[in-house]
């Protein structure tokens, strides 16, 4: 397994791994695959040049494994936090380390843009992921609200401080 940074012409790929994503896991994040599924291509290319050459602020990783993408994180810096977004692990090859390892590669970035937390949201009930962000590190707050809005189901907001993170 690789974790690499997204690339300017990799768009299309991105694109297609987040529809996965959604499709896979629909109540772990806050857009929808219907939403994803009627954006044009051209959104994924540009958001894949526009990830790359903000590189300062923002950074997508995907994983692959035997040469196929299988997951990836996207970290936005909003000083001082590092705000961890739309995770997610092929199932063929959970429970392999490939989320720790997205999630190492996103946290490192974080630390050397300077980013005194990292924060992300999880569905509560989760435990894969709850497990797996704790075992980093990561405490709840205790802040919960809808996944999006009209959504009965609850997220919980889950921070790490940078400063307390070993590698």
């Amino acid at each position: 397994m690789e974790i690499k940074q997204l690339r300017p012409e990799e768009g299309l790929l991105y694109g297609e791994l987040r529809l996965c994503a959604l499709g896979d896991t629909p109540d772990a994040f806050g857009d929808t695959l219907s939403d994803a599924l009627a954006r044009p291509e051209q959104l994924w290319i540009d958001r894949a040049h526009e990830i790359t050459h903000n590189s300062e602020r923002e950074v997508l990783f995907m994983a692959w494994d035997q040469g196929k993408p299988s997951g990836l994180i996207y970290v936005r810096l909003e000083t001082p936090a590092a705000h961890v977004y739309g995770m997610w692990v092929a199932p063929a090859v959970r429970g392999r380390g490939t989320g720790a390892a997205l999630l190492k590669a996103g946290l490192l970035w974080a630390r050397t843009k300077w980013a005194e937390r990292a924060e992300l949201w999880v569905t509560d009930g989760n435990m894969a992921a709850i497990r797996l962000y704790k075992r980093l590190g990561f405490r709840e707050t205790g802040l919960r609200e809808p996944l999006r809005p009209g959504s009965a189901i609850p997220i919980c907001q889950m921070i790490l401080k940078l400063a307390d993170y070993r590698v």
